[in-house]
């Protein structure tokens, strides 16, 4: 296949061709699972902000014409609540999952139910959180994620880049890893506190990024795809791809390259190491799904 290269690749160059061929075969067949992270891999939005997001129209059209293409089996999975996807994804046609899978929306305006019911213990440390800010100087202006409601997010790229630009200096980062580092150890002895042992604190830190989120022990979200086929919402398919661009999609990623022999398209210089190709912004993959979608069922782009 004679791929038309018009993005940038950061690794993988020489898996293209196959990589899409397998795509646009499994478009034409109607075999394929093709399933991806938002935040950082399809769209750069301001870290925290749910309400006044950029549309993403061109992210909507696209994945609505994938959702076509492969028979209802492009779902997109996020970290954020479902008030993002409700307003970055207008007209949408396809299944998405907020929370890391803990919410599950199958068509544009159905509330998120959630399978996993950890609200009270997120409630409790929320409180206990806006307390600890009170009397640390150092975590005034974190900001509490008030939209979720099975996990919570704590956000505070914006006190060390103000600008929100989205590569940050060196200086930057270092600043980023020793706050990171006072917010999870404050997290961690909150949890202690109120004796939740169903809770554990991840962080993740990228070039554009910061933030740590209290969830659930045990939800990926790897597992959260497989309970969307344990529950036959997701079929299996000749061919499955998953797209991300950091640790938080490393095991759905890593499950879908390495058990399921499918594809895993990493965005980004934190794109896991298991990704077959990493594309250099979320631009240059739209773009490359666009025209795999173009050339197998153009019918459904232009929709």
């Amino acid at each position: 296949m004679n791929i038309q290269i018009n993005f940038s690749v950061l690794r993988g160059i020489e898996k293209l061709p196959e990589v899409e061929e397998r795509i646009v075969q499994g478009l034409i067949d109607r075999d394929i699972t093709i399933g991806s992270d938002i935040d950082g891999t399809l769209a750069h939005d301001t870290p925290g902000e749910h309400v006044h997001v950029n549309e993403g129209s061109r992210v909507t059209r696209l994945w609505n014409g994938l959702n076509r293409a492969s028979n209802g089996q492009a779902p997109l999975m996020t970290g954020r609540p479902h008030t993002y996807i409700e307003h970055k994804f207008i007209g949408r046609e396809f299944l998405a999952a907020s929370e890391h899978g803990l919410g599950i929306s199958f068509t544009e305006g159905h509330d998120a139910h959630y399978w996993k019911d950890t609200v009270s213990d997120i409630d409790r440390f929320k409180a206990h959180f806006q307390e600890a800010e009170l009397n640390t100087p150092l975590l005034q202006g974190v900001q509490i994620e008030d939209h979720k409601k099975a996990t919570a997010t704590l956000g505070f790229t914006h006190l060390i880049n103000p600008r929100l630009d989205h590569q940050i200096t060196e200086e930057m980062m270092e600043r980023m890893r020793a706050l990171t580092k006072q917010v999870c150890r404050t997290s961690e002895e909150i949890l202690s506190t109120i004796g939740s042992k169903g809770l554990k604190v991840r962080q993740t830190v990228t070039p554009t990024n910061a933030v740590v989120e209290i969830l659930p022990k045990g939800v990926c979200k790897a597992k959260s795809f497989k309970y969307l086929r344990d529950k036959n919402i997701l079929a299996t398919t000749a061919t499955t791809v998953f797209c991300g661009d950091s640790k938080g999609d490393k095991s759905v990623m890593k499950m879908v390259a390495a058990e399921e022999g499918g594809i895993a398209l990493g965005v980004g210089p934190k794109a896991p190491k298991c990704s077959d190709v990493v594309f250099a912004q979320p631009d240059d993959l739209l773009k490359f799904l666009e025209g795999s979608l173009r050339l197998a069922a153009p019918q459904h782009l232009r929709m």
